[in-house]
């Protein structure tokens, strides 16, 4: 199981989230629902990315590329501007600590025995769920 901590970054103040096989967020508008999203599943997509291919592994690649390409990716520009934006993500496969304008990742003690998560993102302006089996 996956925990996510955020403080200071977009609308969020501060949050821990237990990430659990289904989690929805409900909420008002602007209140970082989507902010909250945007993260993990780029959290996931970083924990993928290195942990399924071990020949590209160069952490310190991969540390100094993980905000600006979140910032890019999801249109997040400025939301890590401030000095006190913190970002923890940490599973059995990776951690990914952002703090103090730095990142440090590390592979987690399961990382040879990687299981991909699939992820549904759906925004706000989408209001019909079907799923099927």
């Amino acid at each position: 199981m996956a925990t996510l901590c955020i403080s200071n970054i977009g609308p969020i103040k501060e949050v821990q989230i237990e990430l659990k096989r289904y989690n929805f967020f409900i909420g008002p508008q602007s209140s970082g629902k989507s902010t909250i999203a945007k993260i993990i599943s780029h959290c996931l997509w970083m924990e993928k990315e290195i942990v399924v291919h071990p020949n590209r592994r160069d952490m310190q690649y991969y540390e100094k590329i993980f905000i600006s390409q979140m910032e890019d990716f999801h249109k997040m520009h400025g939301y890590f501007d401030n000095q006190s934006a913190c970002l923890s993500y940490q599973s059995d496969y990776i951690t990914i600590d952002f703090q103090n304008q730095s990142c440090k990742i590390e592979l987690g003690k399961k990382s040879k025995s990687y299981e991909r998560a699939k992820i549904l993102y759906i925004p706000a302006e989408r209001n019909v769920l079907v799923f099927t089996n």
